[in-house]
């Protein structure tokens, strides 16, 4: 199974798994992410540890070690 970090920008996943930790997982749900949500990775950054995805046309930057535990799985366009 993947997580988000191992995404590339333009890929897209569906959510398999959400993380346990209640503030991270609270602010996914806000954003209306969901397990068996696509979500497609807009851009990473690196230096920043930061991820930007897109999910029904909401933009979300995620913090590395959320994206590591958030599981997914790739889907072609």
């Amino acid at each position: 199974m993947l997580s988000i970090s191992d995404l590339k920008a333009g890929e897209q996943a569906m959510v398999l798994e959400m993380p346990v930790d209640a503030e991270v997982k609270r602010t996914l749900l806000v954003h209306g992410i969901h397990i068996g949500g696509k979500i497609r990775i807009l851009q990473k950054f690196a230096g920043q540890g930061l991820a930007l995805i897109a999910y029904n046309g909401r933009k979300i930057a995620l913090r590395k070690p959320d994206c590591l535990l958030i599981k997914v799985v790739k889907i072609e366009s």
